[in-house]
This record gives C-alpha cells, structure tokens and sequence, in this order.
C-alpha cells in the first residue's frame, strides 16, 4: 500500500432537538494515520469533513464526539457509511469508526434537550387553633404546554395542555418532569381550596421552564377567622 495516498473522510453533521443555535467544539481523535486529532466549532445545520491520510488500511480506529457538551444536552451520536470501508458504531459518548480501509464516513450529532423540573409546594401557617379546624392536604394540579413524562399525568385535548395531580399537605411538594425536546416548556400550579376562611398567597403563575432547571414555586396558605363562626368550620 502507497501510505502517502490513503485516506478517510469522516464527514460530522450537528443538530438540536430545539432552536438553539450554539456551536460545539467537535473533534476526531485516530490512534494512527495523520493528523492524530483534528477539532472544529460547528454551528448547527453545518457540517465538517476531517481526513486522515497515511495509514495502513484495516489497521485505522478513530472515534468522533463533542465536547464540552452544552448545558442541559445529552448528546446522541448516529455513525454511519457512504462509501467508507470499515465497522462504524456509536453509543451515547462517541462515534467509533474500527478497521478502517478507506472512503467516506459519517456521524451525526444530536443534542437533546433533558427534561426540565416544574415543583409546586405547600405551605401552612397556622396557630393551635387553626390546626384543629383545617384539612390541610390539598388538590393540586400542575399544568404544563409541553408534555409532562412524569407517570400520572394526563393530555387534555380540548386546552391542549398535559396536567398532573396530586394531594398535598403542609412541607410536601408535587413535580412534573417535564420535556423540553422542541424548546423551553412553559408551567403553572393550581389548588383547590374552597373554605372562605384560608387565605392563599402564590408564585405559581405560568413561568417558563427550560431544559434542565428546577422551576419551583409555593402554595402558602392561613386561616382567617374573624367574623366567622368557628363552630361552622369544626
């Protein structure tokens, strides 16, 4: 084999799940052939060609893999050939290229948006009195305009929004994991308390939720009892 002309194309495309539009730092890293590493910053909808020359066919492993990886992405790596001569394949950290004899390879990078967190919690504030009068587990509902992949939740197809429930009590708390894949999810929190005498303060208006974070928000209910007869709310 003439060395000098050998060569391989490993050809790299990247993508997100959602709008961003970041580049990363791609990089190809061989254990023979020339050059060893090779590294590029490739936008999204781009792609790059790094050739390695100068090796002995059969006896070229190469891998293909970002990094850093943005913040809240998990990378999925798809390897593949077009003419290339070899054993390509990939897992959730590379694209492997083994055996190599010649022509075109390819990996496509995909980073997906990880779920973000969506959490409504309960507080009470009562005197003596107050705990001996009030229910203090309450309905609550989460809603949320993306899909909630928590198990439980439900799609309701007239509002078009995906809903989770569940009751709690003073210091205890409901989260949705929420997908994020197309973009930054949006959330809110409901309860359902119908006694006159508990006053309900909040933060639980719909908010945005973006990949990765933990969106939290408080319930803080009292009891008001003046001018009501505490005997009706015994």
């Amino acid at each position: 084999f003439n060395l000098e002309t050998t060569s391989t194309i490993f050809r790299v495309t990247k993508a997100y799940s959602d709008t961003n539009t970041a580049p990363v730092d791609v990089h190809l890293v061989c254990d023979a052939g020339l050059p060893l590493t090779q590294s590029f910053t490739l936008a999204p909808g781009g792609n790059v060609e790094f050739t390695v020359r100068s090796y002995t066919p059969g006896e070229l492993d190469c891998r293909v893999f970002e990094d850093p990886i943005p913040d809240g992405y998990m990378p999925d790596y798809v390897a593949g050939a077009t003419t290339g001569i070899g054993v390509p394949s990939d897992d959730d950290e590379a694209c492997y290229f083994n055996g190599v004899v010649n022509g075109v390879f390819t990996c496509d990078i995909t980073n997906n948006a990880e779920p973000g967190m969506f959490t409504v919690n309960k507080v009470w504030i009562l005197d003596e009195e107050g705990e001996g009068v009030v229910d203090q587990d309450v309905d609550v509902t989460i809603s949320c305009d993306s899909e909630i992949l928590t198990q439980g939740a439900v799609f309701d197809q007239q509002s078009g929004y995906w809903t989770l429930s569940g009751t709690i009590g003073d210091g205890g708390s409901l989260t949705a994991d929420v997908s994020t894949l197309a973009g930054t999810a949006n959330c809110m929190g409901e309860e359902d308390i119908t006694d006159d005498f508990v006053a309900s303060q909040d933060d639980c208006e719909m908010q945005a939720v973006p990949p990765a974070s933990d969106v939290q928000c408080t319930f803080v209910n009292s009891v008001f009892f003046e001018g009501i007869d505490r005997k009706s709310v015994v």
